[in-house]
């Protein structure tokens, strides 16, 4: 049976929501009720807390995973903890002949909302000292911090990261980076089948199972040279990557070339010589394809701002030497549908290309996946058609059963997992809408599964509720869905000695329970949905909209 998921309120200012200036002081808005007047829904809640700009440096951003509200009580208290210190020195090598980075030091933990990104810290490296300061959340019991440095110029310094770090109190940690000329270097060259170089094109060294960057980044020369160092405590064998990138000089149609290298013995310098031949390959062809889809009316339409990926295997596969070649190029359907390509065809016969069509969010039409077989010469190649989306329709009423228009609809990502992609055609399209003066809307999806938020118009007193776990394959009618009336609940901020901290951020999840979803496998968690947010007043109340029961 289909229900309202526990939901949680926009974002009501004073001024949208018609209360007066001392709100927060004894004066509440009108037009919704508050507990004790009448019972919150049940709800799992989360919450992340953020300091003002002013608090931000002695006060410390924090997430809750689990907010208990008293359904009989009309406010709950939150605190913003003390920000933890940690601060050192930046230094490649150590000794007489350490030297300055420039660059930042990136600090992470996983956020304690489940669902959530990780929580994230940044502070640049003073270049004339080599000082770091990061304020920080401190940890708690089981959690502890990663510090990862990043230099400024990639072809400096390989990425290093320090696991483990401690901020249950201010704490000086100086990370001492290894000097590049201690480290294991990779050279070679790129060169095409005849032997001429291959130059502009970017060399990185990746993780084959992580996909983590494991070097510097060096860019082929006129020669087709490159160098670059590998960072310690590698896996026996790492990936080997040149490929050519939008700000780069390689030429057209070049494909990307990655080979396994075993790194497990260097030679004499600590070095090793890994050269990479593109297979041989016959000149680009220009092709135009025209994307186009049969409407509701029955005529056949033109599909505008679709982003096409075309990407083909090129690897030779007479060649002994481990090297393989993917040709990868993207561009977007023109007003009339027409998209226009330089592919690399096969020498003999036809070479299969993956063809991914990803239509905007606004388009009635849903994004698919083809296998074209490419030709030998330029020109106009079959039509592509796409199927129109279904469509998610419904009708939204208020609290007393009357149609609520110009409330907006906007669909969401239903697990963690949809919201992860490899590029921008792999992007979830997440369609918007809003209701008519009957209450209706009407809302075009790619199959699959949603959240389906409704987002109130600002100043109706209603809050913010979700339809869950919506799978759609086929047109889906939602029939009538009610938004129930709001209950107002204040959220007291203050810091550890119970001083109010105005200006502080109050952002709330709704949870849902993660049926099926093993420990191992987080992807499959539900994700936390947008929920009440709000700012606290001089007094440090946060006005949040819940549902009531």
């Amino acid at each position: 049976m289909r229900r309202l998921a526990c939901a949680l309120a926009c974002a009501l200012s004073c001024a949208l929501a018609g209360c007066s200036e001392n709100a927060g002081q004894g004066t509440r808005p009108t037009g919704a009720c508050a507990p004790p007047e009448c019972a919150l829904a049940p709800m799992m809640l989360a919450a992340e807390i953020t300091p003002s700009p002013v608090d931000s440096s002695a006060f410390a951003p924090v997430e809750l995973p689990i907010i208990a509200l008293d359904p009989s009580g009309a406010s709950f208290a939150l605190e913003l903890p003390r920000a933890v210190m940690l601060s050192g020195k930046v230094t490649i090598g150590q000794g007489v002949g350490a030297r300055l980075l420039a660059g930042a030091v990136v600090a992470s933990r996983p956020s304690r909302i489940s669902g959530r990104p990780d929580r994230i810290f940044q502070a640049q490296i003073d270049p004339t000292s080599g000082e770091y300061a990061l304020s920080v959340t401190p940890d708690l019991p089981g959690e502890s911090y990663t510090l990862r440095v990043a230099a400024s110029d990639a072809s400096e310094l390989p990425p290093q990261t320090f696991t483990g770090i401690d901020a249950s109190s201010d704490t000086r940690f100086d990370l001492v980076l290894d000097d590049p000329a201690t480290l294991l270097q990779l050279h070679g060259t790129v060169a095409d089948p005849i032997g001429q170089p291959v130059p502009g094109l970017k060399v990185q060294a990746i993780d084959p199972a992580s996909h983590a960057f494991l070097s510097t980044t060096a860019t082929t020369d006129g020669s087709g040279a490159y160098a670059i160092r590998l960072a310690r405590n590698l896996p026996s064998a790492i990936t080997l990557v040149a490929a050519p990138g939008p700000e780069m000089s390689a030429p057209i149609g070049a494909p990307s070339l990655s080979m396994a290298v075993d790194v497990s013995k260097p030679g004499a310098g600590n070095s090793l010589t890994a050269n990479l031949v593109e297979p041989p390959l016959p000149a680009s062809i220009q092709l135009t394809y025209r994307v186009t889809g049969v409407g509701s009316s029955g005529a056949e339409l033109p599909i505008a701002g679709a982003l096409c990926r075309f990407s083909a295997d090129v690897s030779d596969s007479a060649s002994a030497s481990g090297v393989t070649a993917l040709f990868t190029t993207s561009a977007t359907t023109s007003p009339d549908g027409q998209v226009t390509v330089a592919l690399v065809p096969s020498a003999q016969g036809t070479r299969n290309y993956e063809l991914v069509v990803a239509p905007p969010a606004s388009s009635d039409f849903q994004r698919a996946t083809f296998t074209l077989a490419v030709g030998q010469s330029s020109g106009v190649g079959a039509p592509v058609m796409l199927a129109l989306r279904p469509e998610i329709i419904g009708r939204v009423l208020d609290s007393f059963g009357k149609p609520l228009p110009m409330a907006s609809i906007q669909t969401g990502t239903a697990t963690v997992a949809q919201l992860a992609a490899a590029s921008l055609a792999d992007v979830v399209s997440l369609a918007s809408t809003t209701t008519g003066a009957d209450g209706r809307f009407i809302l075009s999806v790619d199959p699959g599964q949603y959240d389906l938020g409704i987002f109130p118009p600002a100043g109706s007193m209603l809050p913010l509720v979700w339809e869950t776990g919506e799978e759609v394959q086929s047109n889906l009618d939602l029939g009538e869905l009610t938004v129930p009336r709001g209950a107002l609940v204040f959220a007291k901020v203050s810091s550890p000695d119970g001083q109010p901290r105005p200006g502080a951020q109050v952002q709330l999840y709704s949870l849902s329970p993660a049926a099926h979803c093993p420990s191992s496998e987080p992807s499959c968690l539900p994700t936390p949905r947008q929920a009440a947010a709000g700012t606290a007043d001089g007094s440090g109340e946060a006005q949040l909209l819940l549902p009531a029961e």
